[in-house]
């Protein structure tokens, strides 16, 4: 069900004029533990389940988590 509703996401992102032609989004939140991490890495992944090129910047200075929902090492930061 989580799946479905990221590609229906994806979908009336793609079909929408005002989102159509973008090439950058940004999921923020005033709080932690709202769901921004879990929302990047599926919507990244229906994303590029349509073949489009897709890259992820972990912005958050003090926690990222994004390397741990990929299962990547996190060597450098954004910082770096």
């Amino acid at each position: 069900m989580v799946a479905e509703a990221f590609r229906s996401l994806y979908a009336g992102l793609r079909l929408k004029e005002e989102s159509k032609a973008a090439q950058c989004l940004l999921v923020t939140s005033t709080l932690p533990g709202e769901g921004k991490s879990f929302t990047v890495s599926n919507l990244a992944l229906a994303f590029a389940g349509h073949s489009e090129r897709t890259l992820i910047i972990d912005c958050d200075l003090r926690r990222p988590s994004i390397h741990r929902a990929f299962g990547l090492e996190n060597k450098r930061g954004f910082i770096d």
